[in-house]
């Protein structure tokens, strides 16, 4: 069984040899970001598969400015069994954040129009809104990546990167049952 990703050029297969709960047709898009075969199974196609899975639907918010980068990693996540908003800039994550306390992990590109992703993670710090954060950038510079680890940013992941180190990223702080996940 494969299932076409809408909006996208590739698929992901839950009954074939080759790519057992995996992407396929690894395909770069015009944003950097590289589909590459994911490891293992998806969390949503263990669910269709029959292994069990949290009750808790873990909440992420994504910040880009990038519209085809929103777009696939929100279908990226929700595949993989999260529940996932999604804005185009800092300013209109942080009033996300402020109306909906339930997300617990932000993905941010770190430069964004009206507020960039360290910007929004200082200004969401002095709220005292605790959520988790991970950067995304084509161009990380070193004062920047200083700034992201003193403000506590959990990954820092240069564009192109591997959707599958973003899903590692998110589950590793999923697993730490850190975040404002509900039992």
């Amino acid at each position: 069984m494969c299932v076409k990703m809408p909006h996208f050029a590739y698929r992901i297969c839950a009954n074939s040899a080759e790519c057992l709960g995996r992407v396929c047709s690894k395909t770069m898009f015009s944003n950097n970001l590289v589909i590459d075969p994911l490891r293992g199974r998806s969390r949503a196609l263990e669910t269709e598969l029959g292994s069990p899975m949290s009750k808790a639907t873990p909440k992420v918010l994504i910040a880009d400015d990038d519209e085809d980068s929103r777009r696939l990693l929100c279908e990226v996540l929700e595949a993989n069994g999260y529940e996932v908003g999604a804005v185009s800039d800092g300013r209109a994550a942080r009033e996300t954040l402020n109306r909906d306390g339930g997300y617990g992990i932000v993905i941010a590109d770190l430069r964004m129009p009206n507020e960039s992703g360290l910007e929004l993670i200082q200004n969401l710090r002095k709220q005292n809104l605790n959520c988790h954060f991970i950067l995304m950038s084509s161009f990380i510079s070193d004062p920047e990546m200083e700034l992201a680890k003193e403000l506590g940013a959990h990954a820092l992941l240069e564009k192109p990167f591997r959707l599958s180190d973003l899903l590692d990223r998110v589950a590793e702080l999923v697993s730490k049952n850190t975040i404002g996940i509900s039992p």
